[in-house]
């Protein structure tokens, strides 16, 4: 493997310890690493491959938050948020309060975080609705532009964006949004969007951007917004626009 010498493995993972359970959070924090270990069918961190290898310890952070350490070696940069990432992936199902892995390293100079956020919006959709399900979200009691205010910070937040210039393609030219009706996001565009590159070949059309932009958005927070009926993209200049609703085919399988 790389990143470290074959002598220094803990190959029959004889010398990881957990950390004695002092607290509540500590045998919480235990508990979701022994679940992540028996996902990989190990017993310790040496027994995984690449990034899991590279773990030393686990400790809750703040609420929902696990902290990962890993030691000081060639690659566990490179390692970090593949680990937060890993764990994620393997324990979030099961412990719903999971909100957040930080990985750091040994000397606490670097880390690196994946939400449960980033999580879910990878699940398949009828997985997340099971989920949502038994944990439902209160629908908002806002209305007007507050209300679109809040929808596009849950969905910023969800995505782990701190502002629209962060984000790629035709999204990093909204220009604004509003609610023109209770439930109604309406997001506006840059009509620059016409001009973009990915948009000018011939199997792509304004009409399918502007419908994955919609789509995308209220899918990924379909079930943080609970009164969230439809999303409608459309450019500033009016030249085109797509609204798609909550009962929709993207939506429905």
């Amino acid at each position: 493997m790389r990143g470290r010498p074959a002598a220094a493995f803990d190959e029959f993972c004889e010398v990881w310890t957990y950390p004695t359970p002092a607290t509540d959070g500590q045998a919480w924090a235990n508990r979701v690493t022994e679940s992540w270990l028996a996902a990989h069918g190990a017993e310790c961190p040496d027994a995984v491959v690449i990034p899991g290898y590279f773990i030393q310890s686990t400790m809750p952070g703040d609420d929902g938050e696990l902290v990962v350490t890993l030691e000081d070696a060639p690659g566990a940069l490179a390692a970090l948020k593949p680990a937060a990432r890993d764990i994620i992936d393997r324990t979030a199902a099961e412990y719903p309060e999971l909100e957040r892995v930080t990985a750091k390293t040994a000397n606490g100079e670097t880390s690196s975080s994946y939400t449960r956020g980033q999580w879910e919006i990878r699940v398949p959709f009828r997985e997340r609705a099971a989920m949502a399900a038994e944990n439902p979200e209160p629908a908002s009691t806002l209305i007007g532009q507050e209300w679109a205010d809040e929808k596009m910070n849950q969905w910023l937040t969800k995505i782990r964006a701190d502002e629209i210039a962060e984000l790629s393609a035709g999204f990093k030219l909204i220009t604004r949004w509003s609610s023109p009706a209770p439930g109604e996001l309406v997001v506006y565009l840059d009509a620059a969007l016409l001009e973009q590159p990915h948009l000018q070949g011939p199997h792509m059309t304004i009409d399918i951007e502007l419908q994955g932009i919609a789509v995308t958005i209220l899918d990924n927070i379909y079930f943080d917004a609970p009164e969230l009926k439809q999303v409608t993209a459309v450019l500033e200049n009016g030249a085109a626009g797509e609204t798609v609703r909550r009962g929709d085919k993207w939506f429905t399988h």
